[in-house]
Order: C-alpha cells, then structure tokens, then sequence
C-alpha cells in the first residue's frame, strides 16, 4: 500500500514516522519542503504539489491544522480534488465542520474515490507512542481497506456511524478536552491565590480520585513552565469555535462551553496562541 501525509507539522510527522515504521511506503506534502526532511532522510518520497502527492498513493491522510488550510489545499489549482483517482481513499483528519466533509465527500465520490472522515482524539504524545484515537465516519466494512494504513498510524479506530459523525464525536470530545483544560488551569491559580504551593496541590490532585492521564501531563507542563505545544492554545480555541457552530446548528445550549471559549479568546488574545492549551492559566497570573 502506498500512503501520503498531507501536512507535516506537530501531527502528521509522527503519524508519517508511525507509517515508515510499520514498512508502507510514504510519501508526503507540506507547504514548507524543510519540515518534512527529517521523514525524508528516513524514507520519505516528497510530492511537489497537493494533486501530485494524490496521484501517486492509495491512501491520502490530510492533517491539517484549520477547516481554511483544508479548504485551500483542496481547491487550489494542483490540489487535492486535481488529483484525486478512481479508487483514492481521502481520509480528512482534521477537525472540520460538519458542512465540509457534506461538501467534499461528493466531489471525491465524482472523481471516483472515496472520502472519510477520521479526526484524531489525542495529540503529540499519544501520536508519538501510536496511542491515537481514530474517530471514523463511515461502516466498518465499507473502510476495511484502510486498515493497514490506520495500524500504520497507530490508533484504535472507533466507527462513529455515517459520514459526518466522526468529526461531530470528535468536537463532543474536544469540549471536554476544552473544560478540563480550564477547570485545572483555574482550580491551580485558585489554590495558589489561597497561598498553597503548587507542588502541593499537584501531590493532592496525584494521590486523588481525579487523577487522570491529561492532568499529570498538563500539571507537569505547568510546574516546569515548559509552554510548548502539544495541542495549540489557538487550535483548542478554533475548535470550540466549531462547537458552538455546531451546537447552535441542533439548538443545544453551550453553558460550560460558552464560558470556556470567552476564556480561551481572552488567552489568545494576549499572545498565548501558539503556546499549549494549558497556558490559558496565564490569564489568571494577569488578573491576579
């Protein structure tokens, strides 16, 4: 089988490395050719165009950070939808809204491949250790073929029902991801503004019932001070945008939700766009 990864960046490097590993030949695209020479130097083909890149593969992975990135590359002249043949599976990791993958399926499904929608659950880490979560919209059997490129990813596919639903589940799932974010954020600034030290609520939060994976990882982030990305503070924030869209598509009232997304905003607007979500507890040291 041969696979492209369309979009090198925080996670379609490790995904590309995860399919390399696993002996399928990779090929792959990025607005920035240097981002994608350490794939290159481990075996990587490079593709000079989006449509290129289609052409050559089975499999087409986008994973890109934006529905408008999505949209760009799809469209523009040498793109996607230029390339895409008889037989292509377009497997969209993005988190996108429902209206997009509504939009492109049909005009995959013209040119006579197939279009799915698979956003990841996890971020850099879990794609480092093959731990992803793959949210598919379609049947199981009708993306039996993918299956040598989803293990390759390292993942465990969850099949989210009809075309649409994987990004829907997805967009549920971020909002915890959004609260828990938040909630842990506040809940430290408030014990320090209680004048108790972090470590010591970190101790508490460790040997507590609510331990869990995400605050360890957050909780250690913010005790080292190391803001580097794992999941974008922008993209967290773009993504709770989508999720009021579409809760408002179905009438569904967004309390925590709402609130959350005021809190982001108020974050990226101070600059804190491109640090890791969890630097949303710097607005706290700023109202202080």
């Amino acid at each position: 089988m041969k696979v492209g990864i369309l979009g090198t960046g925080i996670m379609g490097r490790p995904m590309a490395r995860n399919l390399l590993e696993a002996g399928l030949e990779v090929w792959v695209w990025n607005r920035t050719r240097e981002k994608a020479a350490p794939l290159l130097a481990a075996g990587a083909r490079w593709a000079e165009t989006p449509a290129a890149l289609a052409r050559q593969v089975d499999v087409l992975g986008l994973v890109l950070a934006t529905p408008e990135a999505t949209r760009e590359v799809f469209y523009r002249e040498d793109g996607v939808l230029d390339g895409v043949h008889p037989g292509l599976f377009v497997v969209d990791h993005g988190t996108n809204p429902l209206a997009w993958a509504q939009e492109a399926a049909p005009l995959v499904a013209e040119a006579g491949g197939q279009y799915v929608d698979a956003p990841l659950q996890g971020s850099y880490p879990e794609a480092e250790r093959r731990a992803l979560v793959i949210l598919a919209g379609g049947t199981p059997t009708g993306l039996e073929p993918l299956s040598p490129y989803f293990e390759g990813v390292g993942g465990t596919i969850v099949f989210a029902g009809e075309l649409g639903r994987g990004v829907l589940l997805k967009l549920a799932l971020n909002l915890i991801t959004a609260l828990t974010g938040a909630a842990l954020a506040e809940a430290s600034a408030l014990a320090a503004a209680f004048g108790l030290g972090q470590e010591v609520f970190f101790e508490a939060l460790e040997k507590s019932s609510l331990a869990a994976p995400f605050h360890r990882g957050k909780g250690e982030k913010l005790r080292s001070g190391d803001l580097s990305p794992q999941l974008p503070l922008k993209l967290m924030n773009k993504d709770l945008r989508l999720i009021q869209a579409e809760a408002s598509r179905v009438r569904f009232p967004l309390f925590m939700g709402g609130n959350a997304r005021a809190l982001y905003t108020l974050a990226e607007r101070m600059g804190l766009g491109e640090a890791d979500l969890i630097a949303v507890r710097n607005v706290y040291r700023e109202e202080a």
